[in-house]
């Protein structure tokens, strides 16, 4: 999918779409719990964007993962989180370039494992099974599933409020997105293309 295309810096239109993710593809009825696991494959163009959001029909975020600028030069973080706390921060990956980059992520109402180019891990902390209550809490309620951004969200809901420009593929609980399905999906959202023009633009 092409969200966008650009180079890390540029100055781009914000695109967001609604996904018919339902319930049923979260398991939230099962006797297991709800679970969610997501494949990314992303190639932003900027380095801070909201690339997928849970959010609730009180207008909060319960679960977003979202980039932002890190501290390290050309490099950027990525943010998961809960409402308008940060659950777990991975630092410093090289992510604006013209090559995809692979992230996994699952999380249930008793842990969170990540992985990414550079590790894999569990993370289990007293701050986080609190943070997790509060997301199993909104799973058993009714959440929409966001792509590339936020709806009218208050600004303090969660920590990054900024679209996600550029390319993603994205897969939840073993099934590939099709955007074409989208309840609302942008006109400028290409569902089923990613040019290179990162490395058009760099080389021009």
């Amino acid at each position: 999918m092409r969200v966008l295309g650009g180079r890390c810096g540029a100055l781009l239109a914000c695109l967001l779409l609604v996904l018919p993710v339902s319930e049923a593809n979260y398991n939230v009825s099962s006797a297991e719990g709800w679970h969610v696991n997501v494949t990314l494959n992303i190639r932003p163009s900027t380095g801070t964007g909201v690339m997928l959001a849970l959010v609730s029909g009180n207008n909060t975020v319960p679960f977003a993962v979202s980039l932002v600028d890190s501290t390290s030069e050309k490099s950027q973080d990525i943010l998961l989180s809960v409402e308008n706390t940060v659950i777990y921060r991975i630092q410093a990956l090289s992510l604006c370039s013209d090559q995809q980059s692979h992230l996994e992520f699952r999380v249930n109402r008793n842990n969170l494992e990540l992985s990414t180019p550079l590790k894999i891990e569990t993370i289990s902390h007293e701050d986080l099974q609190r943070q997790l209550a509060v997301l199993d809490k909104a799973m058993k309620a009714k959440v929409a599933t966001y792509l590339g951004g936020l709806p009218d969200v208050p600004f303090s809901a969660t920590p990054v409020n900024a679209f996600y420009n550029g390319c993603m593929e994205v897969n939840i609980n073993g099934v590939q997105l099709d955007l074409d399905e989208a309840i609302s999906k942008h006109n400028d959202i290409r569902a089923h293309s990613c040019p290179s023009v990162w490395k058009k633009t760099k080389n021009s």
